[in-house]
């Protein structure tokens, strides 16, 4: 069974991990929910939305946009629009 656990992603700052979902070439994407209402901006900076990793868990891309122009606020969630998606291959909660 795959696992990830932030402390494996050295360098990348989490606040409360959100979701995972699969994606192509049997990645995984986790996303990353910042509480918008008890941070400031400035706090929030550094902290990413969403992080996408190879199944021996090498960082391939990481979100972090909480500035203009392009502020994109928490990745509660992410539907690659190019990939069929199943209900329930979408999990909440602990990531395991």
């Amino acid at each position: 069974m795959w696992t990830f656990s932030p402390s494996e992603a050295n360098g990348y700052h989490f606040a409360s991990l959100h979701k995972r979902g699969g994606c192509p070439m049997a990645n995984t994407v986790v996303n990353n929910w910042v509480n918008e209402w008890s941070t400031t901006a400035e706090e929030r900076v550094g902290t990413i939305q969403a992080l996408e990793l190879t199944p021996a868990k090498d960082v391939v891309w990481a979100l972090d946009s909480w500035t203009p122009p392009a502020e994109l606020g928490p990745a509660t969630t992410i539907q690659f629009l190019d990939t069929p998606s199943a209900p329930e291959d979408v999990h909440f909660g602990w990531i395991r």
